[in-house]
């Protein structure tokens, strides 16, 4: 997968749960999380839904939504 569009996909997730775009830290920290999922063979939607778990765990989902 083209690690662009997924820079995209992950940016829209941020967006859609949190209101705004990863940090470039967050994003290199998902990116890297991605890489190792592709790597392990385990499909990307599930990480996608990981993901999505852990930002509406955050205290920052909690408190701003």
């Amino acid at each position: 997968r083209d690690f662009n569009k997924l820079d995209e996909r992950i940016e829209g997730l941020y967006l859609a749960v949190l209101s705004r775009r990863p940090t470039l830290v967050e994003l290199q920290r998902t990116l890297k999380y991605f890489a190792g999922l592709k790597e392990d063979g385990t499909p990307e939607q599930l990480g996608f839904e990981d993901l999505f778990y852990a930002l509406v765990s955050t205290t920052e989902f909690a408190t701003n939504h």
